[in-house]
């Protein structure tokens, strides 16, 4: 995660990153769980087996969540809420988004959204040293006039993937670099 990297790099310099994945893909009740546990002091086994091998000091354990995201356009203007779930795209084809200067918008958006946790933990101990929620979601309203009413078609495929990682990357940097300053004062 270049986000992760980033907020580590300008906080903590000597710090050695290494990047690990679940032994299986987690649901989000999965992931939910694993997040619960950690906040107990329980690391799963396929965790445990990587810290002391590696010698690692910290797990930064990023877990999806669910809740409401709030689309804002890119002038500010409100685009809607909607109940979504981790990284992805939520799509509101009824919609009427309205500029900040009143303006109707094209009807419907794109949401790019990125909702989730962020758990830093002491390696030894297993506890918490600092967790924050990511809530970022942003409204895309259409190419102007080429495709009225078609907010799935307002970025190629490219761009749809483009933008869900730099909203994660820069969300994670923000959140991580946030939560390591809080956690250099305690």
């Amino acid at each position: 995660m270049r986000g992760a990297a980033a907020a580590f790099a300008a906080q903590l310099a000597q710090a050695r990153l290494f990047s690990y994945r679940a032994t299986q893909v987690l649901s989000t009740a999965e992931q939910r769980a694993l997040a619960e546990g950690v906040q107990r002091g329980e690391l799963p086994g396929w965790m445990n087996g990587v810290i002391a091998p590696n010698r690692l000091s910290h797990l930064l354990i990023v877990t999806r969540t669910r809740g409401e995201a709030a689309f804002a356009l890119p002038d500010g203007g409100p685009a809607g809420r909607a109940e979504v779930e981790g990284v992805g795209l939520h799509l509101d084809p009824r919609g009427d988004p309205v500029g900040a200067g009143g303006r109707p918008g094209p009807g419907g958006f794109l949401g790019p959204h990125a909702l989730v946790r962020l758990q830093l933990v002491d390696a030894a101990s297993g506890s918490i040293v600092a967790q924050q929620d990511l809530h970022e979601a942003r409204a895309i309203a259409g190419r102007g006039d080429d495709e009225p009413g078609q907010p799935w078609n307002a970025l190629a495929p490219d761009e749809k993937v483009t933008v869900l990682r730099d909203l994660l990357q820069q969300g994670v940097q923000r959140v991580l670099t946030r939560m390591l300053e809080d956690a250099g004062r305690s």
